[in-house]
């Protein structure tokens, strides 16, 4: 058992199957050593309203780690090394809102791209090396709260605020 000291909007078990992420509404981001309980890293002053989502990319061959990725109520994603936790790049777009404490935003299996919905319906889908838009899909009448990517990343899904679920190609 984890005890935090905030309300926790999001965790995410890292690919080494040791390292808890958790993200809270306080905006900070902790990470967790789950063989001791014990808080390893804390990622604070860079989020400045509550952290709505976090999720771990798999690990990567070429770099031998992998990627946080983090969503904000402050509208940004952001992307952190998880070897030094330095932030690595942020994303954004002026029409991508976070329209929710539990708005989750998700990583391609090939850790490539990200996805993200906005209040405003749409999917934003970023580039996560340029961190440049590459996509919006719009079919969603309301806030985008959810998503998820395939195991083959061939499709993703999304559900809305009315609770409609768009599957995407």
């Amino acid at each position: 058992t984890i005890q935090c000291s905030s309300v926790c909007n999001s965790i995410d078990l890292g690919p080494d199957q040791v390292t808890l992420v958790s993200a809270h509404q306080d905006g900070t981001v902790r990470v967790w050593d789950m063989r001791n309980g014990n808080r390893s890293h804390e990622i604070c002053d860079i989020h400045k309203l509550p952290v709505s989502h976090v999720e771990f990319s798999s690990i990567s061959s070429s770099m031998n780690s992998s990627i946080l990725l983090t969503a904000c109520r402050d509208n940004k994603l952001r992307l952190f090394n998880t070897l030094s936790f330095e932030k690595t790049r942020e994303l954004g777009d002026q029409q991508f809102r976070v329209s929710a404490n539990w708005s989750s935003a998700c990583i391609n299996p090939d850790s490539i791209l990200c996805a993200a919905g906005s209040g405003t319906g749409l999917v934003h889908i970023w580039d996560m090396n340029s961190g440049k838009s590459v996509r919006k899909l719009q079919k969603h009448g309301s806030a985008v709260h959810g998503c998820a990517w395939r195991s083959d990343g061939a499709q993703i899904a999304t559900v809305d605020k009315r609770g409609y679920c768009v599957l995407w190609e």
